[in-house]
């Protein structure tokens, strides 16, 4: 039973977090937010892997780092960044709650998750 949590919880955080990184709207975005908080309070220490946020942690932080040339591009060119601006925000706020995230699993007994 505990490896069937495990995987709906894993897929739970990195479905969340994809669309957090995605999403524009920022009433979805605070709903989304609060979401994957309660997702990882509920589950992170007790059922993701510290490897699993690591790999979560690089791919957000990827996608931030593309958005983030994205937007000076879009600067350079004299374009209206507003969108992709809110989306680079949407990216730091998702690493950041993952780091939490990650930094409750490796101080967890253990240090490793379950």
């Amino acid at each position: 039973m505990e490896t069937i949590g495990r995987f709906v919880s894993e897929e739970n955080v990195a479905r969340l977090a994809g669309r957090l990184s995605e999403e524009s709207c920022p009433e979805k975005q605070e709903l989304l937010r609060r979401l994957l908080v309660e997702e990882a309070r509920r589950f992170g220490v007790r059922s993701c892997s510290l490897e699993f946020l690591q790999q979560h942690l690089a791919a957000c932080a990827r996608r931030m780092d593309r958005q983030a040339v994205l937007v000076e591009e879009l600067q350079a060119a004299g374009r209206d960044t507003t969108e992709a601006g809110r989306l680079l925000v949407n990216l730091r706020v998702t690493l950041g709650v993952l780091e939490d995230c990650r930094n409750r699993v490796a101080a967890a007994p253990g240090g490793g998750g379950i």
